[in-house]
């Protein structure tokens, strides 16, 4: 009998809109033992996986890994940097192919609810953020018809190794309240926000459940 427990993780899900109305899903684990994400079904065919179940109150997935019980995460441990950003991070999230039409990505941000998405090219690699304010302002302006004329530059990301620390201090520093996080090799891995942090704190120091 094996002496470790299995750990559960949880399974992260991207999605982007492509236009004509086709969806593509990429679904990710964070491997402990490889310190990094890796595609889903890389996961599902490895040894260590014990199972697969399904969250009914909120539909999401997540595996249990023999990889070793973990600890309980700290709020203290994210100011050391001892969390990883993959413990806060949005785990589905939205993106739209960068030759999307803006009358799309309205339709997507608005049947979502959310204020912007990552623009990806056909690889799932970023290559910026769109965002409400960008639709408006486009519209206002009647300039382009796809979302590569109105996005943002992808100039604040940070990497899947990155830490909640890191996050904080990079938001702070630049002004902004979100950040893509990307694997290593540029694709989409989550988003995570400065509401993403502030209820981990929360939630660790036993105010918010």
């Amino acid at each position: 009998m094996r002496s470790d427990l299995p750990r559960p993780i949880p399974v992260h899900t991207t999605t982007t809109h492509y236009p004509g109305g086709h969806v593509r899903e990429r679904h990710s684990v964070a491997c402990p033992r490889q310190g990094r994400f890796v595609d889903a079904d890389a996961c599902f065919g490895c040894e260590r996986l014990a199972s697969v179940s399904l969250d009914p109150k909120r539909s999401r997935y997540e595996v249990s890994c023999y990889a070793g019980a973990s600890p309980p995460l700290r709020s203290a441990d994210a100011v050391d940097g001892k969390v990883p950003i993959g413990a806060v991070m949005t785990r589905d999230v939205w993106c739209v192919a960068s030759t999307s039409l803006i009358e799309d990505v309205t339709r997507i941000l608005l049947d979502h609810d959310i204020s912007g998405a990552p623009v990806v090219d056909d690889e799932g690699r970023a290559l910026g953020v769109v965002s409400k304010t960008d639709v408006l302002r486009a519209m206002h302006e009647r300039r382009g018809k796809r979302v590569i004329d109105i996005m943002t530059g992808l100039e604040v990301s940070l990497p899947e190794t990155a830490t909640v620390a890191q996050a904080a201090a990079l938001m702070a520093f630049e002004a902004v309240h979100r950040v893509v996080v990307l694997s290593d090799d540029g694709k989409v891995i989550g988003i995570v926000s400065s509401m993403d942090v502030l209820r981990f704190i929360g939630e660790t120091t036993g105010y918010l459940r």
